[in-house]
């Protein structure tokens, strides 16, 4: 029998009315706005290098045009092709403020923590 907690502080939690013209609930793994869910998790196992750079090229607009500000890649450890393909495509990404490994608890060197490059003032209230 296995559970899983988290913890915040409140100022993290918002309520919102259902009828409300404003949907927005995030999570670390996808994002709601206006009835439409963005997965911010692109899980890449299995893919080839080519496939892998399409995929997240694809991914980081749609994640931009969404104004999310953080997406995770899983890419696997693997022999690390996909891996290093991967960084050198966010590396010259316009899209791309600077990205990292995530922490050892939610998949080290297997995936890639993403920031998106914005101008200032993009997400006024987010």
């Amino acid at each position: 029998n296995s559970s899983f907690q988290t913890w915040t502080s409140w100022q993290n939690v918002r309520f919102i009315d259902s009828s409300s013209e404003e949907r927005l609930i995030h999570d670390d793994s996808s994002i709601v706005l206006d009835n439409e869910e963005f997965k911010t998790l692109l899980d890449l196992h299995g893919k080839t290098v080519e496939d892998g750079v399409n995929d997240t090229d694809y991914f980081l607009h749609q994640a931009y045009v969404r104004e999310v500000k953080r997406v995770l890649i899983i890419h696997g450890e693997g022999s690390g092709k996909l891996r290093q393909a991967i960084r050198n495509h966010l590396e010259n990404s316009h899209l791309v403020k600077y990205y990292e490994y995530a922490h050892p608890n939610l998949g080290g060197t297997g995936v890639t923590v993403v920031y998106l490059e914005y101008e200032e003032n993009t997400f006024e209230n987010r």
